[in-house]
């Protein structure tokens, strides 16, 4: 028989592996989001176009977090871990292609699929800390997620002020620089196993045809028709306004090249 004191140690030591492996996730998040404004003069010159168009290329990227919205809700039938290591190759593929954008189309393409996968990276990691750690514990872990994402776009602008954007490929070895930390945690996580709520819900749950994309999509909205309307709705405002509040304050400045 284990012993209970060793049983709770190595719960406790793979809460903070899961929380080590899913600090990227808010890092880049954020990251992703700055290296757009700190690089708007860089951005301008090596596309020949004006500030107009590039906020007009942030409408399909940032359309990218609204679609990852539904790749997390395909969690809860394939499962966490599946979901969260195709968003880490996902959002490192796309990254590493934006730093060959040929033009400013090409550009927002590859960022609006970075923005599906670190969105739904950073989805699955919320839903994974809340399902495995316990209630006396979670406000703690998922408040380190809350404070490294805003590092994330202070890790942008502290490159440019120290001038890493005088190296050899210039503003597209940025989006290199964000490949380079999650290849390495792709092979951590390994050590990630699948969510203990989710595989009890999965043996409980009856067998069922595969869902149609119409019945996915009711399921999508289910939230709306049932007694968490009025929470859903108070916390999407909330969500809404910090939102605009830091796009605004962050997305619109271009820094002196």
């Amino acid at each position: 028989m284990s012993d209970p004191a060793a049983v709770s140690e190595r719960s406790s030591s793979y809460l903070r592996l899961l929380l080590a492996l899913l600090l990227p996730a808010a890092l880049f998040n954020a990251y992703d989001a700055e290296l757009r404004a700190v690089l708007l003069t860089q951005l301008k010159e090596s596309f020949h176009v004006g500030t107009a168009a590039l906020g007009v290329a942030n409408i399909p990227i940032g359309s990218g977090q609204f679609i990852a919205f539904f790749i997390v809700l395909g969690a809860d039938r394939i499962g966490r871990r599946p979901i969260l290591l195709w968003s880490i190759l996902g959002y490192t593929v796309f990254t590493t292609l934006t730093a060959v954008s040929w033009n400013l189309w090409s550009f927002a393409a590859f960022q609006s699929g970075a923005q599906v996968f670190i969105g739904a990276e950073f989805g699955i990691a919320v839903t994974l800390l809340a399902e495995e750690v316990p209630p006396e514990q979670r406000g703690r872990y998922l408040s380190w997620l809350l404070f490294v994402s805003p590092l994330g776009a202070v890790l942008g602008g502290l490159l440019v002020a120290i001038g890493f954007l005088h190296n050899p490929l210039g503003w597209r070895a940025f989006f290199l620089l964000a490949a380079v930390p999650l290849l390495v945690v792709t092979l951590a996580r390994r050590r990630l196993h699948e969510s203990d709520a989710y595989l009890l819900a999965a043996r409980y749950r009856p067998a069922t045809p595969r869902p149609s994309i119409h019945r996915a999509i009711v399921g999508a909205f289910a939230i709306w028709q049932g007694r968490q309307r009025s929470r859903a709705l108070a916390v999407g405002v909330v969500a809404f306004l910090q939102g605009l509040a830091s796009a605004a304050a962050i997305g619109w400045f271009a820094v002196p090249s």
